[in-house]
C-alpha cells in the first residue's frame, strides 16, 4: 500500500430479502484483514436561500491495491465495528506501480 495505512478492515457483501420483499444487507464476509484507512473530512457550504451554513462530511477510504473491493459492498473496520457503504472506487493511474484503491464512502 502506497499511503499509510491506520487499521485492518472487512469486505460485507451480500444480500437477502426478507418476508415483505425488501432487500436487507448480509453480513457474508468476502475478505476481511485488508489494509487500509478511512479518513474523515467536513466543508461548511453556505445557502443563500436560507442563510443558513450547512456542514457537509466526507468519508474516503484507501486500500491494498488488491483487495476485492467492488461499488455497494460495505466495508467494516475490524477494531471498531463501524461499517460504511461504498459509494464509487477509483484507481489512480501509476506508470511506476499498481495504485491504492481510492472509495467513495458513506455510512451504513
Amino acid at each position: 500500500m502506497m499511503g499509510l495505512s491506520t487499521g485492518r478492515y472487512s469486505v460485507l457483501r451480500g444480500s437477502s430479502v426478507n418476508e415483505y420483499g425488501d432487500e436487507i444487507d448480509g453480513s457474508d464476509v468476502a475478505s476481511s484483514g485488508i489494509l487500509g484507512s478511512v479518513i474523515e473530512r467536513t466543508k461548511q457550504v453556505y445557502n443563500p436561500d436560507d442563510g443558513r451554513v450547512a456542514t457537509i462530511r466526507y468519508l474516503t477510504g484507501r486500500f491494498n491495491h488488491n483487495a476485492d473491493i467492488q461499488d455497494g459492498d460495505r466495508i467494516k473496520d475490524e477494531k471498531t465495528g463501524e461499517i460504511y457503504l461504498v459509494a464509487s472506487i477509483s484507481r489512480p493511474t501509476n506508470a511506476v506501480m499498481k495504485s491504492d484503491i481510492v472509495a467513495d464512502l458513506t455510512d451504513a
